[in-house]
């Protein structure tokens, strides 16, 4: 039996200050997760204004989502399983892949756009990499799940995995205010 399922979450950053919201949570980064598919879409401008006008212009095009964000995190879990006996093998992999704006020319902005890029940039990496790391924190429990009972359950014992994975990235995006309120790494 074959199961393939995807779950695709995205977060929208809308705010052109970013603030810190001091939650004392570690910083995370795309380093973090090295099996990560990082996508690019390209932004132009010279002042915070422009800047976030390009981004929001060409994630329309670059996002699956049609533009609705300015990233995009996707987790996608894949299993077979098969009966041995009484147990139920399964062989699970996670594809984990971001779009993420990257500026054309980030070495030739200055003063006050430098200062927002970097801010909005770090502020929207750690905002990803949070809906990597749930995905990721995911795995061990939906392979508990699939292998918990016969081969012939795993797929709705999974798909109420993915459920709750859904509902917890839902959260993430509403404590975060989808970003805006991301706490920011430090230098």
């Amino acid at each position: 039996m074959l199961g393939t399922f995807r779950l695709s979450l995205a977060a929208l950053t809308v705010a052109i200050l970013v603030t810190a919201a001091g939650s004392g949570a570690r910083a995370q980064s795309f380093d973090d997760y090295p099996e990560a598919r990082i996508e690019t879409y390209l932004v132009t401008g010279a002042t915070p204004a422009e800047i976030f006008s390009s981004i929001t212009t060409n994630a329309r095009d670059a996002l699956p989502n049609g533009g609705q964000a300015h990233a995009y995190a996707q987790s996608q879990f894949n299993w077979t399983t098969r009966s041995n006996g009484n147990r139920c093998e399964v062989d699970l992999t996670i594809e984990l892949l971001v779009v993420f704006p990257q500026h054309v020319d980030p070495q030739g902005l200055t003063g006050d756009a430098w200062t927002w890029w970097d801010a909005y940039i770090k502020t929207l990496e750690i905002h990803e990499a949070g809906h990597l790391r749930i995905a990721s924190e995911t795995y061990p429990v939906l392979l508990d799940a699939l292998q918990s009972g016969s081969c012939s359950g795993a797929n709705e014992r999974g798909m109420a995995i993915l459920d709750d994975l859904a509902a917890r990235q839902t959260r993430y995006d509403a404590i975060t205010n989808h970003g805006a309120t991301q706490e920011r790494a430090s230098n």
